[in-house]
């Protein structure tokens, strides 16, 4: 379980997350190959070894308990790409308390790697959060693979990290790729409202840091 003191995302920032995640990824119950060719289920859930299938519980399109052993070799099949999606579903309820799990376990590699966290706007916190779920939030991860990002997120160059957070293929989208467009867009909202909270703040104005505007637009 999640300590009280170790709960600094930021007011309505997990719920927002989900739903991003959950309309973005989709919420697909049974295993298959994701672009990269990782066995996958639920919210994104990757499972790149079968000992990960043991994460959670699953049950047939009846709803009823399936052991383990079947769900790993259904997991093997579609990993040696003999079928392409699982009859076996990840249990329903394993979905909330799932993304949670993962969405604390990034929250603790950003904050190892951002010590001031607890202080981005709402929104800054959501934006990273994304890119994380993507990319992961390791510190030496991010360095390497993604410096300038890292660095504007350090600075709280916001306006910086609003571009630098666009990775290749949704910079590359079109329309015809609607979901990459939307989440272009949701990630330049996000890192746009944390510029103008941190820019109303320096210069005065009332803004609350713990206050997400997203999917609106935080005033000037």
């Amino acid at each position: 379980p999640v300590e009280k003191e170790d709960r600094v995302m930021h007011p309505g920032v997990l719920e927002a997350f989900r739903n991003l995640q959950s309309r973005d990824e989709g919420v697909i119950r049974y295993m298959y190959r994701d672009s990269n060719e990782n066995v996958t289920t639920g919210i994104g859930f990757l499972m790149r070894t079968v000992d990960q299938v043991d994460r959670y519980r699953w049950v047939n399109r009846a709803g009823t308990s399936v052991s383990n052993a079947i769900a790993r070799a259904q997991w093997q099949q579609v990993h040696d790409q003999v079928r392409d999606r699982s009859d076996v579903l990840i249990h329903p309820d394993e979905l909330g308390s799932a993304f949670e799990r993962a969405a604390r376990t990034l929250e603790g590699q950003l904050r190892r790697a951002f010590p001031m966290w607890p202080l981005f706007p709402a929104d800054a916190q959501l934006g990273m959060l994304i890119h994380a779920y993507a990319f992961g939030g390791d510190r030496d991860n991010l360095i390497a693979h993604h410096p300038n990002y890292y660095q504007a997120c350090r600075r709280r160059d916001w306006l910086r990290a609003r571009e630098e957070v666009i990775w290749r293929v949704l910079r590359e989208a079109g329309p015809q790729h609607e979901r990459r467009v939307r989440r272009r867009n949701a990630l330049r909202r996000l890192f746009d409202n944390a510029h103008r909270v941190w820019e109303g703040t320096l210069l005065g104005g009332e803004y609350a840091f713990g206050r997400l505007y997203y999917p609106g637009l935080a005033p000037r």
